[in-house]
């Protein structure tokens, strides 16, 4: 699942929404993208489960449409091994 979402077309489509959800025992975070005409993907809301970290940079003050450069799903790395452990 993790590739899948790694191979989508992320340049150019848009960040339309971020909600986390802290209210349970388990972290959700959900977005919702909208891709732009020549993908047939349309808009799709992609929700995370379990979550353990979230990062991004982010520009305010821009006028939308503010489009995304990229995005990356990763389950193993040194820095979530750091905070699985705290």
């Amino acid at each position: 699942m993790i590739q899948k979402f790694n191979d989508l077309p992320w340049h150019d489509a848009e960040l339309k929404e971020i909600v986390i959800n802290r209210s349970q025992s388990h972290d959700k975070v959900k977005i919702l993208v909208e891709w732009p005409e020549a993908y047939e993907g349309g808009t799709v809301e992609i929700e995370f489960f379990g979550c353990y970290a979230f990062q991004s940079d982010m520009h305010f003050g821009i006028m939308p449409p503010d489009s995304i450069l990229d995005a990356e799903c990763t389950q193993n790395s040194i820095y979530l091994d750091k905070i699985i452990k705290i």
